[in-house]
C-alpha cells in the first residue's frame, strides 16, 4: 500500500513513498509485510493496515520486518497495539532481522513478541 502516487509530492510524501506495507490472506495467517522506513511520517500506513486486519481477526499475523530499514517509536507503538489488540484470538508473530531485533531488545520489548527469522517459519509455528 503505497502512501502517494503521481506527481503530486509534497516534502512529506516524499519521505512517504519510501515506505510500504503489503498484505497476504491465507487460509488461517494474514501477512503484513513492512517495507522501508517506518517514522513519524510513514508509520501510520502500518498501523492503518494492522487495524484492519483486525476487522476480521486471523488466528495467526504475521509482521514481516525483514524489508524494514528503519523503526521508529510510532512504529513500535504499532506493534505493541497490535500484540493488545489480538487478545487471545490472534498470535501476533515479528518476523525481525538484527537491526529490528535490537531495537526491540534496547527497549526491553524483544520479551513481549514471538520473534522468527523467516515467514516460513512464523506462519508455521503453533
Amino acid at each position: 500500500m503505497p502512501v502517494m502516487q503521481g506527481s503530486d509530492q509534497t516534502p512529506n510524501s516524499a519521505a512517504a513513498a519510501a515506505a510500504e506495507v503489503g498484505v497476504h490472506r491465507g487460509e488461517l495467517s494474514v501477512v503484513l509485510t513492512a517495507r522501508g522506513d517506518f517514522d513519524a511520517v510513514t508509520s501510520p500506513d502500518l498501523q492503518d493496515a494492522i487495524a484492519e486486519v483486525f476487522v476480521d481477526p486471523p488466528p495467526v499475523l504475521v509482521i514481516d520486518l525483514t524489508e524494514t530499514s528503519f523503526i521508529g517509536s510510532a512504529a513500535i507503538a504499532a506493534l505493541i497495539e497490535a500484540q493488545r489488540n489480538a487478545g487471545t484470538r490472534t498470535s501476533v508473530r515479528l518476523v525481525a532481522p538484527h537491526n529490528v531485533r535490537r531495537v526491540l531488545g534496547l527497549l526491553g520489548l524483544d520479551q513481549q513478541f514471538v520473534l522468527h527469522d523467516t515467514v516460513r517459519s512464523a506462519v508455521a509455528a503453533e
